[in-house]
């Protein structure tokens, strides 16, 4: 039988139940006001739900299903409820309902009706699968989303999720989040195994020269070194300086993995003498004969003093003075009279 010759049964025999339900109550209702303003609320709901199901207005269908559901709760409720939601393709929300309509025996479902009901369920079933999720570690508080929806996890850890690709992600308090994209068969089964990570890790800073009175920064905050230098920081990249009086600051960018204890070692510098050139003590002293100045000098005396050597010497007369001007000045010899 095929879905629609179903659900035509099941609209049919809802509608008889319904009108028999109806005439029983107008024949001999002695109940109370408030109790009569329900039943009457109640078969308007369904009423009107019968109705907008029938024109294929099935939001509409299924907030007055749920509406009378809420008024009075049954097995028929709950099969009008997955009706609708099978028609709106949200096939596990119709799941639940069609299998807890099968198992209320408030107004239970019997004979034919419960035959198509049955078959609405496994025509259900194609467009479902299921997904055990196993958490480690088990004490872990773990929150569930499917595409972004928060989803309660059964204690047996089997979620009915809609076939087609999914978004599973896991969290739980003091753990790095898990997310998994899972591609889900008809009527299949898989098992989703997650092992969570915690999401801080133990970070060991050591300083060189130990007796720095070093200030530690992580990601531009300060932080407080223990005396054995072990941080306590949160997963992912984290930048880390150090800075001391007297020392070039250092930085380093870490990559923090979550639950694992890392090393990082810091060497501080003393800083540069301006110009970039280390301060160096005087200049040693430098004999006074190795002095190039010193032998100009001398050099320049000696040869005036061959010029007037070679003036005094020239010609036979009397000398008389004659001026030279030389490197060293104007120099005064004996010239001709």
């Amino acid at each position: 039988m095929g879905f629609r010759a179903s659900t035509s049964i099941l609209v049919v025999a809802l509608v008889a139940f319904l009108a028999a339900r109806v005439d029983a109550q107008a024949a001999g209702s002695t109940a109370q006001p408030s109790a009569a303003t329900t039943a009457a609320d109640y078969e308007a709901a369904i009423g009107q739900a019968l109705s907008e199901y029938q024109a294929h207005n099935f939001e509409e269908a299924l907030a007055l299903f749920t509406k009378a559901h809420a008024l009075s709760p049954s097995a028929r409720t709950l099969r009008g409820m997955a009706m609708a939601e099978y028609e709106l393709r949200r096939y596990v929300a119709s799941l639940t309902h069609l299998q807890e309509a099968l198992a209320s025996q408030v107004k239970p479902i019997t004979g034919p009706l419960r035959t198509a009901t049955e078959g609405l369920l496994r025509q259900t079933q194609q467009y479902v699968s299921r997904v055990v999720v196993q958490v480690a570690p088990a004490t872990a508080n773990v929150r569930i989303t499917v595409d972004g929806a928060v989803t309660v996890l059964p204690a047996d850890g089997a979620l009915l999720l809609q076939v087609g690709e999914r978004v599973v992600e896991v969290q739980a308090e003091g753990f790095e989040p898990e997310r998994h994209n899972l591609v889900l068969q008809a009527g299949g089964e898989q098992q989703l195994s997650l092992t969570l990570r915690p999401n801080t890790a133990r970070v060991v800073v050591a300083v060189t020269p130990a007796t720095a009175l070093a200030h530690v920064t992580v990601d531009g905050a300060a932080v407080v070194l223990p005396a054995g230098g072990a941080l306590v920081l949160h997963a992912g990249e984290r930048v880390i300086e150090v800075q001391a009086d007297g020392f070039v600051p250092e930085h380093r960018t870490l990559v923090v993995q979550g639950g694992e204890d890392q090393r990082l070692s810091f060497t501080l510098r003393l800083p540069a003498a301006p110009g970039g050139v280390v301060a160096e003590g005087p200049a040693p002293a430098r004999s006074v004969w190795k002095s190039p100045w010193l032998w100009t000098g001398v050099g320049a005396v000696v040869a005036g003093g061959v010029v007037v050597a070679l003036l005094a010497t020239q010609g036979g007369g009397t000398a008389t003075a004659a001026t030279y001007q030389g490197t060293l000045g104007s120099l005064k010899g004996p010239g001709k009279q």
